[in-house]
């Protein structure tokens, strides 16, 4: 997709935000300012396409002013650009009028110019470093070593993608698998968005709806949301109306299917969003399928029965997700005063938005009756409201371990609510993680049973900490504050004035530490999906070849080899010997890093000798 097929509500792409704000801007100015506000089509084109490209200083003003004064850094779409400017057009004259006044003759421009373009008409392709040959050549001449040498001329050849804002990943639900985890907004907004799918808590109205409170973090009352069934039938363009009946069979129950397991599709739907291809209105394939590898190591395995079941319970608690709709303004939350909560009235609370939005259905048909068997897959997208959380931007994001999604949704509901609280305090506390939980914090954030009092709570508590350092998605825990069963025994009520005060540590594994601080890097998602891709792509596979090339040219015996390597000597010598892998996965795993660690060093070896050769010539 090009930005001439931009739709209105999808969010604009960082290198598109020039052209989108020239578009829209221009016509402001051109009157009275004609010659200058035109250049700006220039400027827009070459920022599209070069981020350092200097512009004037009135469009220059002209992007800070929309991208901080109005959006404050923040996403946005082509739709709430245009009421923004049309509301506060005598402001954007205000701030840039007088550079317009100005002459331009302080402004600095390359030599050579672009020719004014003022619409893209194709996305931006596959550039090559441009470097002046006869310099390069010269600079080449005075590197004395060679490894440096090679390197320079490897970076000449390189090919480096323009737009790395969205890759697109051709099998998303496998890197989570591999990499174990997928990135979730961290922000408390996006939180409290996720938090209010996991409680069927709703309130039935005089009309029939049902309708909730959005509370903070803090417990202050930030808005409304309601299940709206019937709105979203109408809306859903099914194209027979025996997929129409399925999928309203399905939202029927939506206000008994919001458990902790829409939590699990509210996480993955927005990843998936975020990385996966995108039609040319912003929705993205999603079969119930994905979301079962991630529970299961191989669904097929699971009889069929099992899996019929567990699509069924996908796809009634993606129906839930769709008809739950937000009171919203300007793209963020209403702001209510609690003192005033009887002047409702005054407040504008119809302004809803669906969290997410179905674009089409797909109905599976049985292959020997032809009866139709469910709805498995269909097309989504995230409403503008909960995409405008859907940044590229990494540092808005933080780690979520994917064996959150293995955890039983109703046995292991604990489990599953204090992983997503932990990951997202993990992020927050980035820089001081041995910074205590209280027991009150970490009993609200697993929203224990009230009947779980005393040593029951306290017995809950360890044995969830205890299964999650197991599971290795904690590292270690501890109790920050000291006591003794001697203690509670002598002091009648210490569960009741001392237990919720009491404060422990936990420490996330170190994998979780390393990329949360990876993604404090101001880079976008997809860029660092595509670093990571790349790196796998480089990686070279095991083989006794590469093996045996290694040790000749290092000239060293197979022990050598096994005790850097870490593994037994007669595993090298039966790998060599049959080119059978060992069993032990680890085993493999340790040869496979020595290989890619040590390849890369003889190649470099090669090319000296090869240089040296040359120059004794």
């Amino acid at each position: 997709m090009n930005y001439e097929q931009l739709p209105p509500t999808l969010l604009i792409k960082k290198e598109w935000k020039p052209l989108a704000i020239c578009e829209i801007v221009q016509p402001y100015f051109v009157a009275s300012y004609p010659e200058q506000v035109i250049e700006w089509s220039e400027d827009a084109y070459m920022l599209s396409v070069d981020e350092e490209y200097e512009s004037s200083a009135s469009f220059k003003k002209l992007l800070k002013v929309i991208n901080e004064d109005f959006f404050e850094l923040q996403p946005y779409n082509k739709a709430t650009l245009i009421e923004r400017v049309e509301k506060n057009s005598e402001y954007v004259r205000m701030k840039i009028e007088p550079l317009l006044k100005q002459s331009d003759s302080a402004r600095q421009k390359p030599v050579k110019k672009a020719e004014p373009v003022t619409k893209v008409t194709e996305p931006p392709k596959k550039i090559k470093k441009e470097t002046q040959k006869s310099l390069v050549e010269s600079q080449i001449k005075e590197i004395s070593d060679p490894l440096v040498k090679k390197a320079v001329e490897m970076i000449q050849k390189e090919e480096i993608p323009a737009d790395l804002v969205h890759v697109e990943l051709e099998q998303p639900i496998e890197r989570i698998i591999e990499k174990e985890h997928l990135y979730s907004n961290s922000s408390s907004t996006f939180q409290i968005l996720r938090d209010l799918v996991t409680k069927p808590d709703f309130t039935k109205n005089e009309n029939g709806t049902y309708s909730k409170d959005i509370l903070g973090m803090d417990g202050s009352l930030q808005g409304q949301a309601e299940i709206r069934t019937n709105e979203e039938i109408q809306r859903l363009p099914a194209d027979t109306v025996e997929k129409k009946k399925v999928w309203f069979s399905l939202m029927e129950s939506a206000i008994t299917s919001l458990d902790e397991l829409s939590a699990d599709l509210f996480d993955l739907i927005s990843y998936l969003w975020m990385v996966s291809s995108k039609n040319s209105e912003g929705y993205i394939h999603f079969e119930s399928d994905e979301a079962l590898k991630l529970k299961y190591a191989d669904p097929y395995r699971q009889n069929f029965k099992t899996r019929e079941r567990e699509r069924f319970a996908i796809m009634q608690r993606v129906a839930a997700l769709s008809s739950v709709w937000i009171a919203v303004e300007n793209d963020d939350f209403i702001i209510v005063n609690e003192a005033n909560l009887e002047d409702r009235t005054e407040y504008d609370l119809t302004n809803f938005q669906p969290m997410f939005q179905i674009g089409s259905l797909e109905m599976a048909y049985d292959k020997k009756t032809g009866k139709a068997k469910g709805i498995y897959s269909l097309t989504i997208k995230p409403s503008s409201l909960l995409a405008y959380y859907l940044t590229d931007n990494t540092q808005a994001f933080g780690y979520l371990d994917y064996k959150v999604f293995q955890y039983n949704y109703y046995q292991k509901r604990p489990h599953k609510r204090l992983v997503r609280f932990l990951n997202y305090e993990w992020k927050v506390r980035t820089e001081d993680l041995l910074e205590p939980f209280t027991v009150e914090a970490l009993n609200h954030a697993m929203d224990l049973n009230p009947r779980y009092t005393g040593s029951k709570n306290r017995e809950k508590l360890e044995t969830v900490l205890d299964e999650l350092m197991q599971d290795s998605v904690i590292k270690s825990w501890y109790y920050e504050t000291q006591f003794t069963d001697a203690e509670i025994a002598d002091q009648r009520y210490w569960y009741k004035n001392e237990w919720q005060k009491v404060q422990v540590v936990i420490l996330p594994p170190d994998v979780v530490v390393e990329e949360n601080r990876k993604l404090l890097i101001p880079q976008t998602i997809s860029n660092e999906i595509y670093t990571e891709a790349k790196q796998e792509k480089e990686r070279r596979t095991l083989s006794p070849e590469m093996l045996k090339e290694i040790k000749e040219v290092r000239n060293i015996p197979l022990s050598v080899i096994a005790e850097e390597a870490n593994v037994s000597y007669s595993a090298v010598q039966r790998y060599l010997k049959t080119a059978k892998l060992p069993k032990k996965k680890e085993t493999v795993q340790q040869l496979e890093q020595w290989v890619n660690e040590w390849y890369v060093l003889t190649q470099e070896a090669e090319i000296i000798e090869e240089i040296e050769v040359l120059e004794n010539k």
